[in-house]
């Protein structure tokens, strides 16, 4: 089972959970934004990668690097991991 990065993270007074599972040679990379889980079509095996999604009322995108660690960048802030 792939490893998770996991986020948590208040916007608009509710709290947003985000999970990313990454891209195995077999299986697309996931995104589970609250409850609901998306595959990252832009995720690559090798390289990197970044998406745009919405949380809540803002917009915010996940950046995947080479070594397949990823980061939430919302409204030009970085997101901490949880």
């Amino acid at each position: 089972m792939a490893k998770k990065q996991i986020w948590s993270m208040d916007i608009d007074g509710t709290t947003h959970t985000v999970e990313y599972t990454k891209r195995t040679l077999f299986k697309k990379a996931k995104i589970k934004i609250d409850e609901n889980t998306y595959p990252l079509y832009s995720a690559k095996l090798f390289g990197t990668s970044e998406e745009a999604f919405r949380l809540g009322s803002e917009m915010a995108i996940i950046s995947i690097a080479k070594n397949k660690k990823a980061t939430i960048t919302v409204s030009g802030n970085i997101i901490s991991e949880k």
